[in-house]
This record gives structure tokens, C-alpha cells and sequence, in this order.
């Protein structure tokens, strides 16, 4: 066991070791960071996560770098998203803070898609987590994205949804915003392209988190025209959580039983047993 006066003699010598770092970071001049997130609305949840994980990070590179962070809402607008950005970098270094050296945006693909031509013109650079594809197809070189884009996530769910859930009728329900739109394109194209075309695309508002009765109409569809392989539904883009118990009422509205799987909705009968999966087929933002 470590005595008490070695262990102050430890101390002492961390702490000289780490004190020229430190002073340097105190006398360096300290960064604007804005950060655009969504903080009302209906995506305000993952808002406010991407705040805190960002007031985390700021704090654990404060030995390093400084940032002065500059916490702005965008609400969940594109025109609210395109004015923030231009009230942020409007102002350059002020009260002895320098200039901003990049941007975090929102994670809604509608506000990005909005504010990525400012970026550009600034030439300032932007990290996001937004996973909507036509963000990286845009050729915008200050555009940084640490989550991966659809043309990514959603080729491996559904291959997910084709090899383990091993379904034959995909259906995909997507919200009408850019990343639900973006994520309806790459799992369409994905699921051709396997030969196994999807049998349903269906929109949805962000207002809609009960998702049982679009199945239900479809299965009630597939049983007119005899339809019998098990259904696999894709929520694509469903950033926000749903209402409690959910999950549970989509599952007793489908009768014949049913299985989730991260954003999958698995629904169906074989030989007379509902077949379940419990493996998760992750999801995503954005």
C-alpha cells in the first residue's frame, strides 16, 4: 500500500509535470465555438445530448485548446438553422475571444441542407451528425460528418432485414423530412438492387410515433391478394423517441405478433408460430 507522504510526493510531480501545459493552454487565446442545435421542438432531445456531449468534450480538451462555446437554438426550422449560422459568424473575435475556427451544426438534415452553402461561402468548417445523404454529395470541402450517411446505414439494414430477418416483403415507412427521404431512397435502392423490391413506401409526419396502423393496412392488403411471406417494415428517420409503451401497442395491434428491431418492425407467421428476433438492427439520426 501506497504511504500517505509517497503519495503527496506523487501528486506534487504530476502536478509539476502537467503545470508548463496547462499554463501554456491559460495563456493561449481562448476560440468562439457556436454550436446549432436543436433545443425546442420536436427533436429537442437529441439537441440537447448533442449540447451536453459538446460541453464535455470542450472541457476535456480545455488543457489543450480553449473554446468559448456559444450555445444558439435552432429550433427545428431550416430558416431558423440558416439565421443562427449567420448570427454566429457574423461577429468575429470580441471580448479578447478569437474569431470562430469551425461550427457544430444540428443534427436535422433540413437545417444543414440549408446552412451548408453559408459554410461554404464562409469557408468555416462544419461537423454535424446528420446522416442525410445528399449533405457529402454536395461537394462542400468544409463539411465534416462523424455519423455515417445513409448510402452506409442503410445498405446494412437492409441486408439485415433480407439475410437475418430473412423477409421478402420490405416495406418502407419513412418521415417526410430530408432524412427520412434520403434514408426511403437508399434502403428503395438497396432492396432493388437485392432483387427484392420494396412492397410499401409510405411517408409520415414528425407528428406520428404510432406506426400500427400503417402496418395493419398493409398486412391486411397482403392477405386480399394472398400474400403470406412475413413482413419487414423500416421506419427511416425517426429522431425522436417514442412515446412510452409503444412499442408494446404496435405489437398487440398486429394480431399475428411481432418483433422490433432497432428502426424494424418484423410482423408475420410461420407454420403457425410468430417468429421473433431479438437481434438489433441499430438506427440512426438525422
Amino acid at each position: 500500500m501506497i504511504d500517505i507522504p509517497r503519495r503527496a510526493t506523487l501528486a506534487l510531480a504530476a502536478g509539476a509535470a502537467l503545470s508548463p501545459l496547462v499554463a501554456r493552454a491559460q495563456a493561449a487565446p481562448a476560440f468562439r465555438l457556436p454550436l446549432l442545435f436543436p433545443l425546442t421542438g420536436f427533436v429537442a432531445l437529441e439537441g440537447k445530448s448533442q449540447r451536453d456531449g459538446a460541453l464535455l468534450a470542450i472541457r476535456d480538451v480545455a488543457a489543450v485548446v480553449r473554446f468559448a462555446p456559444e450555445i444558439i437554438d435552432t429550433a427545428t426550422s431550416p430558416e431558423a438553422a440558416a439565421t443562427a449560422w449567420q448570427r454566429a459568424a457574423r461577429d468575429g473575435a470580441r471580448d479578447g475571444v478569437r474569431a470562430p475556427v469551425a461550427m457544430m451544426g444540428p443534427i436535422l438534415g433540413t437545417q444543414m441542407l440549408a446552412l451548408l452553402p453559408q459554410a461554404a461561402e464562409s469557408k468555416l468548417p462544419v461537423l454535424t451528425v446528420s446522416g442525410t445523404a445528399r449533405l457529402s454529395e454536395m461537394g462542400n470541402p468544409w463539411f465534416f460528418r462523424f455519423f455515417p450517411a445513409d448510402g452506409v446505414v442503410k445498405v446494412a439494414h437492409a441486408r439485415y432485414v433480407l439475410e437475418t430477418l430473412r423477409a421478402r416483403k420490405p416495406a418502407i415507412v419513412f418521415q417526410t423530412t430530408a432524412y427520412g427521404q434520403s434514408g426511403r431512397e437508399a434502403l428503395a435502392k438497396a432492396f432493388a438492387e437485392a432483387g427484392t423490391p420494396a412492397v410499401l413506401e409510405e411517408g409520415v409526419a414528425t407528428t406520428v410515433n404510432d406506426f400500427a396502423p400503417v402496418i395493419a393496412r398493409e398486412r391486411g392488403r397482403r392477405r386480399r391478394v394472398g400474400a403470406a411471406p412475413p413482413l419487414a417494415v423500416h421506419r427511416a428517420g425517426d429522431p425522436r423517441r417514442p412515446r412510452a409503451g409503444a412499442g408494446s401497442a404496435d405489437r398487440r395491434r398486429l394480431g399475428d405478433g411481432a418483433a422490433r428491431h432497432g428502426g424494424i418492425v418484423r410482423a408475420g407467421r410461420s407454420q403457425g408460430r410468430v417468429r421473433r428476433d431479438r437481434r438489433d438492427a441499430g438506427g440512426g439520426d438525422g
